[in-house]
């Protein structure tokens, strides 16, 4: 979600460029017919734009969020801005964007990205600041190389935050809101660039080879049903990035055999025109489902098994074939990695726990190794030998002046446990949250007075606009009121938004 400021916030030169280019005078007699004839099919397009946005508003299909959100939506995240992340899906796709751009001129407001509201508010704090984000950006870019431990990243941090707090231009929601920016560029490309050395450890460590890592993104769709849930249309399929569609921003039609994408009249316009979420026919389904989440897991490894699964999907132990001998299974188990910047944590965190769950779903797989990955400075020695066989040590890789060591934990998350019921919650808690949170999405994107004010209170950082932005979430998705969200973070000042 983008950032925005009101527009007397606008220096009058920007005031001036804008009067100019909407200025309709002074047009060169030479090319006087050729002009007009332009802007006579430039006003043609924007009265089928404005019919486009108006249906894109009505339209209750084809929202897309990714499995990491999906913890977060259900309620069981509390270190995610909701009233964000709800006006993402509110302003989704192409067509969303020009529906954004549409209410903040009704506003006043101007849009402006957050990373060059970062780059604003570090100038203003001055250039210590300014180098920080800078750095973190370049991070983020993969410009520069980042922080080869949790130590250095945590001194970038440090030195922003106190860097900050020292600049008297600041308000506090800006030193708020640059100190977060930057801790989560670091944190973000710190376990993005040292991934593939963690599965690489991991592959020691269990003696298999992890295979697909990010090769595959999958979607997975979901209609309506009993109108307060969604149900599974198929399986989760294979989806490959593509030019982005009207009222979308993935292409959601069917792949075509050979790597190809095969669009009929209904799924290149599917967002072109309001249609019922809740049919019978399951092509239809597809082609417009209510919702649908997007997983690309990072590897994926075979597991051999003593256990089957049933058909109903429980587990069966001590497996034996017709003739009473036991019965060895090959099983996929789903590989993900998470890097800690503090510590590890054990058990993993509940919506850690939901999103490799939710993997396992969608990639046909019983279960998941959950590793965390801390990355630290140590005083120890390198060592050369890996040590006796199926045994890994600690490795301490040696990197400039000060060593690094790596801790390794993984933990296995199976969809049938008999304590968390991954399987079993998925369909009856998580879905139905989900739909709710969806639906509060396409109702808050068909109402002008909702949008407006999201919107509003999403442009101030203040106290008084967060507490008016949770609201607005909370009377759309009651059951948020009762879970362990980041609205006591938010309100009570703390600058923590989203964690790793």
């Amino acid at each position: 979600m983008v950032s925005t400021c009101r527009q007397s916030d606008l220096t009058k030169s920007d005031q001036m460029e804008r009067n100019r280019r909407s200025d309709g005078k002074g047009i060169d007699k030479r090319n006087g017919k050729r002009k007009r004839a332009v802007s006579a099919a430039s006003k043609d397009g924007n009265v089928s734009l404005k019919n486009e946005i108006r249906l894109f508003q009505h339209q209750r299909h084809s929202l897309c969020f990714g499995a990491s959100r999906v913890a977060a939506m259900s309620g069981f995240n509390p270190y995610v801005y909701l009233p964000e992340l709800l006006a993402e899906l509110v302003y989704q796709g192409s067509l969303g964007r020009a529906l954004r751009e549409l209410d903040a001129s009704a506003l006043g407001l101007v849009l402006v990205s957050k990373e060059d509201q970062m780059e604003q508010i570090a100038k203003k704090a001055g250039p210590e600041v300014l180098s920080a984000w800078e750095d973190a950006s370049s991070f983020k870019k993969r410009k520069k190389p980042p922080p080869k431990s949790v130590g250095l990243a945590e001194k970038i941090k440090s030195n922003a935050v106190a860097g900050a707090r020292r600049a008297a231009a600041l308000t506090e929601a800006e030193r708020a809101s640059i100190s977060e920016g930057i801790r989560s560029a670091v944190d973000t490309s710190f376990g993005t660039v040292h991934e593939k050395e963690a599965i690489d450890l991991y592959e020691k460590m269990v003696g298999c080879k992890v295979r697909e890592r990010n090769e595959e993104t999958r979607v997975w769709d979901f209609a309506e049903s009993n109108g307060n849930t969604v149900a599974p249309v198929g399986e989760a399929r294979s989806w490959r990035p593509k030019d982005d569609v009207v009222g979308t921003t993935i292409d959601l039609s069917t792949p075509k055999k050979g790597g190809g994408t095969e669009n009929s009249s209904d799924g290149d316009n599917k967002c072109n025109s309001i249609k019922e979420a809740h049919v019978e026919n399951e092509t239809e389904r597809r082609a417009t489902p209510f919702f649908s989440i997007l997983g690309s897991i990072d590897g994926i490894r075979d597991d051999l098994d003593l256990s089957s699964t049933t058909k109903e999907g429980l587990l069966e132990s001590d497996c034996v074939d017709n003739d009473g001998k036991d019965e060895w299974l090959l099983r996929p188990i789903v590989v993900e990695c998470k890097h800690r910047m503090r510590k590890i944590i054990d058990p993993p965190p509940i919506y850690d726990q939901i999103q490799a769950s939710v993997y396992c779903l969608m990639y046909g797989a019983y279960a998941a190794d959950l590793i965390q990955i801390l990355r630290t400075e140590s005083s120890k020695k390198v060592k050369e030998d890996a040590g006796p066989r199926g045994k890994v040590p600690t490795p301490v890789v040696r990197r400039g002046t000060a060593p690094v060591e790596t801790k390794i934990s993984v933990t296995r998350i199976n969809l049938n446990d008999p304590i968390t019921e991954h399987r079993e919650n998925f369909y009856s808690c998580i879905l139905p949250r989900l739909w709710s949170f969806s639906d509060a999405a396409y109702a808050i994107r068909s109402n002008d007075e909702k949008r407006y004010r999201l919107l509003h209170a999403l442009s101030e950082e203040d106290k008084e606009s967060q507490i008016l932005a949770w609201s607005i979430l909370f009377s759309e998705c009651k059951h948020l009121q009762h879970c362990d969200t980041a609205f006591g973070r938010e309100t009570s000042g703390s600058t923590s938004r989203t964690r790793t």
